[in-house]
């Protein structure tokens, strides 16, 4: 795991360093509502519907840093009842694809780290494994993007695979 961690990290800095020095100097913050599907070794166990933040820092006009903190809902499968948590970090790339009616459309595609944790009634899991997503985003003012998107994280329990399957919908806000 920590070898998987160390190479997403290093291509991370490295295509940081490829947008040169110079920082695009804006931030931004979201916010998500979400529904995830909870899968158990490919067996659907159940869905929650959630929500998130995130914040991020734009190094240019479609490369991003971003850092999230999910809640990804609960449900019950059989005795069994769950929740599950989610820390990310994340590589955004964001760029513009289309003008509808001079409102921008971006497509997004994420790669990152997330620290999962899996509360259930027979105990707390924790995992950190590697992350992706895409989704798309609808300008509708100059600071605020619609956002529609897919995150998949992942996580062993007791040697079987866990996969969280994420749908939101929600607001980019770009200071």
């Amino acid at each position: 795991m920590n070898k998987i961690l160390g190479i997403v990290l290093a291509v991370a800095v490295s295509v940081m360093g490829l947008t040169g020095t110079a920082f695009a100097g804006s931030y931004y913050a979201t916010l998500q509502g979400t529904n995830t599907e909870f899968d158990a070794s490919g067996t659907d166990i159940g869905d929650g519907v959630g929500g998130g933040i995130g914040f991020g820092a734009n190094y240019n006009r479609w490369l991003a840093a971003e850092v999230t903190a999910d809640y990804l809902g609960s449900d019950t499968f059989g005795s069994v009842s769950f929740a599950g948590r989610s820390l990310g970090a994340w590589i955004v790339v964001d760029p513009t694809i289309a003008t509808i009616s001079s409102m921008p459309l971006k497509v997004t595609a994420r790669v990152g780290v997330t620290r999962t944790k899996l509360s259930t009634t027979v105990g707390n899991f924790y995992d950190t494994d590697p992350a992706y997503g895409a989704g798309i985003a609808l300008g509708v003012s100059k600071h605020v993007d619609v956002t529609l998107d897919y995150r998949h994280r992942s996580m062993d329990i007791l040697g079987g695979d866990v996969d969280f399957h994420t749908v939101g919908l929600g607001a980019k806000y770009t200071f």
